[in-house]
């Protein structure tokens, strides 16, 4: 089944201190309430020039990451090109954003999360939310 695609510009905007910058996906509508690395609108364009830099979270020098990251849903497929900026602890999220769902997570979130996972249920095998499948 040949399905419509969408593509979009994902962020990745990494503290000094090592904290990502995370925003919480409105409760309703396609994947509600998970955190994503901001991103700008999804459509039919691959986000160019000056629209990469409105959608940026934060202003920083944002340097694109070879290849795309893909996922297909059960409408549409989804391509994203990946920015990357390293920024000061001082960074300030854009209105564009959407500042009051975004969050920095400290860096080792992840391993925080396992280390619960495991520890839920003592006594018994437990899989790792995190681990490559």
């Amino acid at each position: 089944m040949e399905r419509p695609v969408r593509r979009g510009a994902t962020y990745v905007a990494i503290r000094s201190d090592g904290a990502v910058l995370l925003r919480e996906r409105p409760l309703k509508g396609l994947l509600g309430g998970m955190l994503e690395t901001p991103s700008s609108p999804w459509g039919d364009e691959v986000p160019k020039g000056k629209v990469v830099h409105i959608h940026a979270p934060v202003k920083a020098e944002w340097r694109k990451v070879p290849g795309l990251v893909e996922h297909t849903f059960t409408h549409f497929h989804l391509e994203l090109s990946v920015y990357r900026a390293e920024v000061g602890p001082d960074a300030v999220v854009k209105r564009a954003a959407s500042p009051a769902r975004c969050r920095w997570r400290p860096a080792g979130i992840g391993q925080r999360v396992r280390r619960r996972a495991r520890s839920a249920l003592p006594g018994q095998r437990r899989l790792d939310p995190l681990a490559r499948r």
